[in-house]
């Protein structure tokens, strides 16, 4: 009598683990899968997405490989792979057969922030066409948009924003235009850091939003005034229309607060000679 009820029990449990399994959302459902190896046919799959393999693809979901597998150690899916590598034909034989554009990584991340990362901006197209939240992510902040930015891709940024991405939803991995500019100019990092700031200014894209430290963006600049860059970003905003009246905690407006800093600090004469020259054109 006992053994019938427990087996009953079990069953019972066992039933309720099948149901709660069917409820899990289709995104949800792709997760990294422990430590070992994939199945050799989810491997041969995400191996043909990253190299741009269709034939591949098309011989490893024949196998019976899972179209919405994910590799053991992320849990990124065949579809992930080929938007971070570039890889357009690939995602759209992939997306043909039925692959789950919403399904996320372990680390809650779509395709759409694998291709934010890769920097292919028809990818980004195709998938945003499929109904991608242009601002989604598991983690907030960290929107495609973040990945663009923390991953140094221009045009994806562009792309991003032109779709909607919101600048104030993005995280700390990039931070606001005005954290960016700051960071930029206090380490002179131009080299790397000048592209995306310039897509940011020509998508018109957190233009007076205030960053964690320097305020807005040309308040940023006008703290590192007398960096290198620091002229050619301030003519940047100032001809994308940013508000040379907004004011510092003292009450000073950009002007004021520009002429204040060129008495302590020579060097920022070139940067203030800019946003005269701007300034007056308006």
């Amino acid at each position: 009598m006992w053994g019938m009820r427990g087996f009953s029990l079990l069953s019972i449990r066992w039933s309720a683990v099948a149901m709660a399994l069917l409820l899990v959302s289709p995104g949800s459902q792709v997760r990294a899968l422990g430590n070992g190896a994939p199945p050799p046919n989810l491997e041969r799959l995400l191996q043909a997405a990253r190299t741009g393999d269709v034939a591949g693809v098309t011989r490893a979901l024949a196998s019976g490989a899972p179209i919405d597998g994910g590799d053991p150690k992320r849990g990124e899916t065949a579809l992930m792979r080929a938007a971070a590598f570039g890889q357009r034909d690939t995602v759209k034989a992939l997306l043909s057969a039925g692959a789950n554009p919403l399904a996320e990584s372990a680390g809650k991340r779509t395709a759409l922030h694998a291709a934010a990362e890769g920097g292919d901006v028809d990818i980004i197209r195709d998938l945003l066409a499929k109904g991608l939240p242009v601002d989604g992510g598991g983690y907030p902040g960290d929107t495609p948009l973040t990945v663009a930015c923390a991953a140094r891709q221009p045009a994806a940024i562009e792309a991003l924003v032109a779709a909607g991405a919101r600048h104030d939803a993005m995280g700390s991995d990039c931070g606001t235009l005005a954290d960016l500019i700051g960071r930029s100019l206090a380490n002179d990092t131009g080299k790397r850091d000048l592209p995306v700031i310039r897509a940011f200014i020509r998508a018109r894209s957190g233009l007076e939003v205030a960053g964690r430290v320097s305020g807005t963006p040309i308040q940023a600049v006008l703290a590192g005034c007398h960096q290198p860059d620091a002229p050619e970003v301030a003519r940047l905003l100032i001809d994308a229309g940013v508000n040379l009246e907004v004011k510092t905690a003292e009450g000073l407006t950009v002007m004021d607060e520009a002429r204040r800093r060129l008495r302590g600090e020579p060097r920022c004469a070139a940067t203030v000679a800019e946003l005269d020259r701007r300034g007056d054109r308006r």
